[in-house]
């Protein structure tokens, strides 16, 4: 049976402030505000022009009866001129305006008018960087300029988000090199993390780090505006319990500019380890980071173009090794015996100890096309991919395992996504659309060390211990690991989705209607079988020698019911799961400004999801529940 569910949202904000920001979607930004004369009348038909002072890309409104215009479909950053010109009136124009990303700033201009002939009146615009009032809502913007100025050690955004007080960073776990942020004391897993209005946050939930890779996808070099909200009021934004972290990209411009950087640290450039480990007080270690960016004109004032690369590789010590089963020549002897065998099954266990390679490579390229004053095109391509090693079974003090027993979290991430913001006043007045359309692939099937072999456990095998430095004792019945790690075996991740969105946003009075939907077409491929090859246990060397387990545990096809004569039986492909998945989301919002002090939101979002598939029934549910698994 197909599955429906319905959700409503009604939004109703009401701020009082000088200046008042809302949305604008998830990747554009804009400008509103009144237009009066010195009487404090409004000013009706003023043309204000809106012009990009780096790409020379211009916008166009109208004020309407009430002297309130808006001009939507920004990029984020800046800087901008904003212009007022009307018939009888002297041409008054604000620069250096700068734009956060997903609001739309308020400015507004008290014209004379004094027929006199002067040159045109430049206002300077600036903002107050610690209350801000634009920043009345509860999001924290930070725009190219501020993330060049923050220090981060790890070149990672959540050193940077974390500066607003709501926010705290964690780090995974002791062993764990990555760090993940909770907002508002949410789980970090609630968060979502929008590049250029597409998702770069975990696809399938076993990320710790919150990304989609292995670290930080966006070097802060090709960030050109980054906010944090937790709770923003434009009905566009879903898809979180926890923040929202929304970041765009630069852009090329009518000049060239680029930047190329090498980074390195190693054992030498650190200091001693306060609390000196097993590895010493110097964990040996090498690290480097590699990158470019690019941007500037195809065709001056027409056609640009972004390019970014980063490279990251550090090689490392394996963690420290607690149970050493090679401490003295005879228990040398015994390894190297248990690896002769498995050697002449035909597998190649790999050495107690190895090197550990993580390495992440991201690119991005843009491009932007100022079609005309009314249209604005951009490309946008993202791919990230990284392998991350992790150690099965080799830290603890009573057990450690060979090194292609061991796998690798592998990522790879990549979108295209298109996007065209569309002025129709020529046609419909005070009528703007946005339409985005965005591929995305994810791949996070883990890399194995080795060969495929099943899994081997060694019991009863002698070691030294050492669980803290300076405590070592021999443990006589230790236990040793080889072989394919039992639940990545038959194991694999995939995902793909296709995103479309379109959005209206209609003027009249006081009043901007936004009104659009989107629509989310997504596809998982999930294979997990445990002891697809089988898991051996052997109770001591000698039985690993003579072929002789203990235990065998192997994955096979569940039959119903338990004895024969059976009425289902299930084959193993079954376990492989392709399910879908589409959210229909309509929408329709209405801002209302009566002044420049007071702005009040009200909306409807409806999501609809819709899942078309069933799951394979089960009788043993039907029995045990007396109703169907797949209805």
């Amino acid at each position: 049976m197909l599955r429906f569910i319905i959700a409503g949202v009604f939004t109703l904000v009401l701020g009082i402030a000088t200046t008042t920001t809302f949305g604008q979607g998830v990747t554009t930004s804009g400008i509103n505000g009144f237009v009066t004369d010195k009487q404090g009348k409004p000013v009706a038909g003023a043309t204000v022009t809106v012009t990009a002072t780096a790409t020379g890309a211009r916008y166009q409104a109208r004020t309407r009866d009430g002297g309130a215009y808006n001009v939507s479909g920004l990029q984020p950053g800046g800087p901008y001129t904003v212009t007022v010109a009307a018939l009888n009136y002297t041409p008054t124009s604000k620069t250096d305006v700068f734009l956060d990303i997903g609001t739309s700033t308020n400015e507004d201009f008290i014209v004379t008018s004094e027929i006199i002939h002067m040159a045109e009146i430049t206002v300077s615009a600036s903002r107050e960087p610690t209350f801000d009032t634009s920043k009345m809502g509860t999001g924290t913007f930070f725009s190219a300029p501020d993330v060049g100025r923050i220090e981060t050690v790890r070149r990672d955004l959540q050193d940077i988000e974390n500066l607003d007080p709501r926010t705290s960073m964690m780090q995974v776990g002791p062993s764990d090199s990555q760090f993940t942020l909770s907002v508002a004391g949410q789980n970090p897993r609630e968060n979502n993390f929008l590049v250029d209005g597409v998702s770069a946050a975990d696809n399938f939930g076993l990320n710790s780090n919150g990304y989609s890779g292995a670290r930080n996808p966006i070097p802060p070099d090709w960030v050109s505006s980054l906010s944090l909200e937790i709770n923003p009021y434009d009905l566009t934004f879903s898809g979180f319990s926890g923040g929202l972290l929304n970041a765009t990209l630069k852009s090329g411009t009518n000049d060239f500019h680029g930047s190329a950087y090498e980074l390195y640290t190693g054992t030498r450039f650190r200091g001693p380890d306060p609390v000196p480990g097993l590895l010493g007080t110097h964990e040996p270690m090498n690290e480097h980071t590699t990158g470019f960016t690019l941007g500037g004109p195809i065709i001056k004032n027409k056609l640009f173009f972004f390019v970014g690369y980063d490279a990251f590789r550090e090689v490392a010590a394996a963690p420290a090794q607690l149970f050493n089963p090679v401490d003295t020549a005879s228990d040398l002897a015994v390894v190297n015996s248990i690896i002769a065998k498995s050697n002449a099954l035909g597998y190649n266990p790999g050495p107690l100890t190895n090197s550990a390679h993580f390495w992440e490579q991201n690119f991005v390229g843009k491009i932007d096309w100022n079609i005309s004053d009314s249209q604005k095109f951009e490309f946008t391509f993202r791919h990230t991919a990284g392998n991350l090693p992790q150690f099965y079974n080799y830290t603890y003090s009573n057990e450690t395992s060979l090194s292609n027993s061991w796998y690798n979290s592998y990522r790879t991430d990549q979108s295209y996504t298109a996007k065209l913001i569309s002025d129709w006043s020529a046609v419909i007045p005070n009528l703007h659309t946005e339409i985005e359309a965005t591929y995305k692939r994810y791949n996070g099937t883990a890399t194995l060390s080795g060969a495929d072999f099943p899994a081997v456990t060694i019991l009863n095998v002698q070691g030294a211990s050492t669980p803290t430095v300076g405590n070592t004792t021999t443990l006589p019945n230790g236990s040793l690991f080889l072989g394919t790690y039992y639940a990545y075996q038959l194991n694999n991740i995939y995902t793909w989705e296709q995103e479309e969105h379109l959005y209206a946003d209609y003027s009249v009075g006081n009043h901007t209607f936004k009104f659009g939907g989107q629509f989310d077409r997504t596809g998982y491929t999930d294979t997990f079988v445990p002891n697809y090859l089988g898991s051996y246990t052997f109770s001591n060397v000698s039985d690993w020698l003579n072929a002789s387990p203990t235990g065998v545990t192997i994955e096979a096809p569940f039959k119903y019911p338990s004895t024969p004569p059976y009425t289902q039986t299930y084959a193993l492909g079954d376990d492989v799961s392709h399910y879908y998945l589409l959210d229909i989301a309509p929408l329709i919002q209405d801002t209302w400004r009566p002044n420049s002090s007071l702005t009040l939101v009200a909306g409807l979002r409806m999501d609809y999801p819709y899942e078309p598939q069933s799951p394979i029934p089960s009788q043993l549910f039907a029995a045990t529940y007396g109703y169907s698994n797949s209805t």
